[in-house]
């Protein structure tokens, strides 16, 4: 992880679970990551390949051009790209892994700006990790970025966070 809004949001979630795979989702307290909240979102796993927001920051909606509640998240991503992110998305729903995602979104004009995921399994009261929470935070922070939406976002890397944080 490079980005401190990651690093936040993980040592958090770490807190949070203690010595289990992930934490419920009803232990999370907003108002303990207030700083980096308006870049956190919940994606909710509707079958093994379909993710879709529950909710995300005002930040990160300004970051993609409008609300996010209820749309697919495969959706702001290029085609080839869905495969990989299918495969993350499943492993951190089925093995309670972690996962971060170095990406570059691209606005009018070609704007380039470069950026960090981090996703993280969350726990329902009856066991079911069927939620992730997340971040997306630029590494570096362009002038225009929130000012013109992110048109397209183009994986670069992908890596798993395995439960000893590795």
């Amino acid at each position: 992880m490079k980005n401190q809004t990651s690093k936040k949001l993980y040592k958090y979630w770490n807190d949070v679970r203690a010595d289990r795979v992930a934490p419920k989702r009803l232990e999370m307290d907003p108002s303990s990551i207030a700083p980096i909240l308006r870049n956190v979102f919940i994606l909710e796993r509707r079958d093994p390949t379909s993710y879709h927001f529950r909710l995300a920051g005002t930040r990160l909606c300004a970051y993609l051009g409008g609300e996010l509640r209820d749309r697919s998240f495969t959706t702001l991503w290029r085609k080839r790209d869905h495969e990989a992110l299918i495969s993350l998305l499943y492993s951190i729903t089925e093995n309670a892994w972690g996962g971060t995602v170095l990406f570059t979104g691209y606005a009018r004009e070609n704007r380039a700006a470069p950026m960090e995921m981090l996703m993280l399994p969350l726990m329902r009261q009856n066991g079911a990790l069927d939620r992730i929470v997340g971040t997306m935070a630029p590494l570096a922070n362009p002038y225009w970025l929130g000012m013109w939406p992110l048109l397209r976002l183009e994986i670069g890397k992908t890596e798993i966070i395995y439960p000893d944080g590795q």
